[in-house]
């Protein structure tokens, strides 16, 4: 199990190194990098203790066992910087690692003695005598503060799931899906391993086997999210929507309505003559400098006149697009998906999903009903 833990370690180091000599780094890269070695710092924490080494770094034993807690902080603020455009603010870091800080000052100022420390150590992990009672106290208020950093970055990437359609007009490779799904994962894989340790409490399990296991659990998370986040590109570059102007309520006023269908004819001209909708990754900002419509105006006009989002009116006109083109006779030389990705999809699982929700049908369905 010690080789596992330092297969974790030198992974955790390795990625770390890789994301660093990225020539574009962005903020959630360099978070992404103290995450990996925050738990390459907590398996060797497990490493001293499980070799019977502990007493050699009794200074460093209360921030070393709380490191799963930090690294949380720092996964939700990775989270934040991935699907906010927003700069992270000094305030949130504070508030985010605040109690890891305040269980630490806590422990250090009741065990100052190293021989004290080395008993906290040996309750933490079998949870017996004195130090097991502080420590299951102090287990549960971190545990309560890792599942809420979780819950919360789940917040932000199911809202962010939600925000991309009225910016992007194709979603692979930014509706982190990767990180979305790992946390769920996480976060049922952390409940299940803190009541395994509840389980050892009362004996029916040795310690020191659901922390082995925790340590496993905790190296393969280094790989999972070292590996996506190291491929991760940057999704927002400028300002923010605002969303109180996404969500104006339609005015009544003859004079507005007049402007909304003229700049929805503006649209509509500049997407037939410029053919902007077959660029697999336009987005809002880059349809916004086309028209020379502002983008928050834009987002409105598109919501309000078309009662689409973006993602829905780009993918729509590239699904017209594609049943103009498939009964073409000097096209029927490509396939289904060559017609596709021309037409603006970028992967067939989207394009089948996106056809048959417009159409009802699917692609080869639509073809052959046309063909007859």
């Amino acid at each position: 199990m010690t080789a596992l833990m330092f297969v974790g370690i030198a992974q955790a180091i390795f990625l770390a190194l890789l994301i660093g000599n990225k020539s574009a780094k962005h903020s959630f890269d360099y978070l992404l990098m103290i995450w990996l070695v925050l738990n390459a710092g907590n398996l060797l924490f497990y490493y001293f203790v499980f070799s019977g080494k502990a007493d050699e770094i009794t200074e460093w034993i209360i921030p070393l066992g709380l490191m799963p807690y930090a690294a949380t902080a720092v996964l939700y603020l990775y989270t934040r910087s991935l699907v906010s455009r927003s700069r992270l603010r000094l305030a949130e870091v504070v508030i985010c690692f605040l109690p890891y800080l305040l269980v630490n000052a806590s422990l250090y100022a009741d065990f100052l003695n190293v021989e004290i420390k080395l008993s906290l150590l040996q309750g933490y992990f079998d949870f017996q005598g004195p130090a097991g009672f502080i420590s299951r106290y102090w287990a549960l208020i971190m545990a309560g503060v890792h599942v809420t950093f979780i819950a919360f970055s789940l917040i932000l990437l199911f809202r962010h799931k939600s925000r991309i359609k009225e910016e992007f007009s194709y979603a692979e490779q930014i509706n982190l899906s990767w990180l979305r799904n790992w946390l769920i994962y996480s976060m049922l894989a952390f409940v299940f391993s803190f009541g395994f340790v509840w389980v050892g409490v009362f004996g029916f399990i040795k310690m020191i086997e659901v922390f082995y296991g925790i340590s496993g659990f905790i190296t393969l998370n280094i790989f999972v999210i070292g590996y996506f986040g190291l491929k991760q590109t940057t999704i927002f570059t400028n300002v923010r929507l605002d969303e109180k102007e996404l969500n104006k309520p339609k005015s009544s006023d003859q004079r507005e309505k007049e402007m909304l269908e003229a700049q929805a004819n503006k649209i509509e001209s500049y997407i037939d003559h410029s053919q902007a909708h077959l660029n697999p990754r336009l987005t809002l900002e880059e349809l916004s400098q086309g028209t020379a419509i502002p983008r928050n105006q834009l987002s409105a006009v598109i919501n309000q006149y078309f009662q689409q989002n973006f993602f829905e009116y780009i993918n729509d006109k590239r699904v017209d697009e594609y049943k103009r083109r498939i009964v073409d006779p000097t096209l029927q030389h490509l396939t289904l998906l060559g017609v596709a990705m021309d037409c603006g999809f970028n992967s067939k699982s989207s394009f089948n999903h996106i056809f048959k929700k417009s159409t009802g049908m699917t692609p080869g369905e639509y073809k052959r009903l046309h063909s007859q």
